[in-house]
């Protein structure tokens, strides 16, 4: 699961956000399973803010078991872990987020 080690890049715009996938209001949309899930995530660009989502799309709701993890993981949810932890790293080397502690990256 994402913790709050990152944050929004002070540089980022809208320009480069279009440029890595997002749609104009500063959301990026992809299919992390199948076609049935799906990693949301939504940058403010004026408040420097992000939060995210991971979506069951047949049920139009957030997927739950990703949220809930009382009862332990499953071999999903650990997929789940790995591809948005790749999404995340991608969107670092894109210079749209900063991994708190990394702040000469930030300028």
């Amino acid at each position: 699961m994402i913790t709050t080690d990152y944050r929004v890049n002070k540089e980022i715009n809208e320009t480069i956000l279009k440029s890595n996938g997002f749609n104009r209001y500063g959301t990026y949309k992809c299919y992390i399973y199948k076609n049935l899930i799906q990693f949301v995530i939504h940058i403010n660009i004026e408040e420097k803010d992000w939060d995210y989502q991971v979506i069951d799309v047949c049920n139009e709701s957030l997927y739950t078991p990703y949220y809930d993890r009382e009862f332990g993981k499953n071999s999903i949810i650990c997929e789940l872990d790995k591809k948005i932890e790749n999404i995340i790293n991608e969107m670092i080397k894109s210079k749209i987020f900063i991994k708190d502690g990394d702040d000469h990256n930030s300028n």
